[in-house]
């Protein structure tokens, strides 16, 4: 494969095996792990959202990755108020998408290299800082686009093995 970029356009050519990053110190590596959390978690959720059957559904976890809803069932009294109205169906159907959501996010995150304890406190830093935020976000931008752009080997997403690791 060959290692070159489209001079003046950013995009990597086909074949590349190279990746552009924003965040470039030994010492901004956990950001950069971060930015690849959030870009596959995108796949996640949306792999998540496909399958909802309820409008209902589909709605909360859609209010709730917004920030509109809080995930939280201690703290958010309109959210058991909205799930009363539910059928025992829907209310099975959302407990178990989240559940299953969360689980598969967490094992993403560790195989990317990040503890969820990690990656949670990474996104309190982020989340302070504008700029940082930026950054961050436009790195997770460059992987979604260069995992759809380059000729990468594909691999499940979700397998227990960290990537990279030899194994």
């Amino acid at each position: 494969s060959t290692t070159s970029t489209n001079p003046g356009s950013g995009l990597l050519t086909t074949g590349s095996t190279q990746m552009p990053t924003l965040f470039f110190t030994p010492t901004e590596a956990d950001l950069d792990r971060y930015a690849a959390c959030l870009a596959a978690a995108e796949g996640l959720r949306r792999a998540r959202d496909s399958s909802v059957a309820s409008s209902r559904v589909k709605r909360a976890l859609q209010d709730i990755d917004s920030g509109k809803l809080d995930a939280s069932t201690s703290k958010n009294k309109a959210k058991d108020r909205m799930m009363k109205r539910w059928s025992a169906d829907e209310r099975k159907e959302f407990d178990t998408l989240r559940a299953s959501y969360a689980l598969n996010t967490a094992k993403m995150v560790r195989s990317l290299g990040l503890s969820v304890a990690r990656f949670n406190q990474l996104g309190k830093v982020v989340g302070s800082d504008p700029v940082l935020k930026e950054r961050v976000m436009e790195q997770a931008y460059l992987y979604g686009m260069a995992a759809g752009l380059t000729g990468m080997e594909k691999v499940p997403l979700i397998t227990g093995k960290r990537i990279g690791s030899g194994g």
